[in-house]
């Protein structure tokens, strides 16, 4: 960046990527600005991976992070980002537009997609959190058709406003298990927070390089439903937004609110917290509140 220090009387240039250069390890590519409405730097790799700054220096925020594009392509196990831009879009925002490299039905294809504007309001149905999909809404149906660009791929389905199990693309459609009258359908992806090494203190000073261990835990989520929490990727536990007063069969309510949760940790030094979401529903953490035990020596 380029700004101007008080402290010097001069302009300065920090380098940006100095917090996390592993962000950026596989060289930037091209470059993109979403002013609108997060403030982002887009960049793809030239590994083909796709990553982005988010920059508030008002707020005090400079944050990387990866986005890894569901599919497969001549890359590896990841859609290939091959450009980027941002262009002017609907609501007062602007819109990433990308050239993306998959590999569909044993050939090379490459879709210009766009990122879908995260303005779903409250209701489920509306989320949508697959990857080069297209959205079906109309009357009760259980055969979605129109899927020819996702030929032979394994499919994940938001249907009215719920989890479907995943099905494969099959002459450019796929049978639910359920009708519906709206369904987001695409290739699935993962999200994954991943919390630096805590530090709780301790009757001796510093946390740092003690042994710890989190025994529960409160999250605070906006507008999430389904979720899972650990301490590692391999080691994760659902979070349950289910109720004895929900009705079955029907999609939950986006939930605001607390999750006390049993956190299932060992002894250890590091004291990470994983919280991962893989369905196509929305999850977004706005807190953790870790209880833990730190042993001094």
């Amino acid at each position: 960046e380029f700004v101007f220090d008080l402290s010097s009387d001069s302009y300065q240039a920090p380098d940006l990527t100095l917090l996390a250069e592993h962000i950026t390890t596989g060289g930037i590519k091209e470059l993109a600005y979403q002013q609108e409405p997060d403030n982002i730097l887009w960049a793809c790799l030239n590994d083909g991976k796709l990553v982005g700054l988010t920059y508030r220096r008002e707020e005090g925020v400079i944050a990387w992070h990866s986005h890894t594009l569901g599919g497969t392509s001549s890359n590896g196990s990841y859609g290939s980002v091959e450009s980027v831009a941002c262009i002017a879009g609907d609501l007062n925002e602007d819109d990433l537009y990308m050239v993306v490299e998959r590999t569909i039905n044993s050939g090379t294809k490459r879709y210009v997609e766009y990122l879908s504007a995260y303005d779903f309001g409250t209701a489920s149905a509306d989320a949508f959190f697959v990857d080069s999909g297209l959205t079906y809404s109309g009357s009760s149906a259980n055969t979605i058709s129109g899927l020819t660009h996702l030929e032979g791929q394994t499919v994940a389905i938001n249907a009215n406003g719920a989890a479907h199990a995943n099905k494969t693309v099959s002459s450019g459609a796929i049978s639910l298990d359920v009708s519906v009258t709206k369904a987001h359908v695409g290739l699935p992806y993962t999200s994954t927070l991943q919390t630096m090494r805590i530090d709780a203190g301790g009757a001796q000073g510093t946390a740092q390089g003690k042994i710890k261990r989190i025994h529960d835990m409160t999250a605070r989520f906006f507008r999430t439903v389904g979720a899972k929490i650990g301490t590692s990727e391999s080691e994760l536990d659902q979070i349950f937004f289910r109720s004895a007063s929900d009705q079955m069969g029907q999609a939950l309510d986006l939930f605001d609110g607390d999750k006390d949760i049993e956190f299932r940790g060992g002894y250890e030094t590091d004291g990470h917290i994983v919280i991962q979401q893989d369905q196509p529903l929305p999850m977004t953490v706005i807190g953790l509140f870790p209880r833990l035990i730190t042993f001094d020596e």
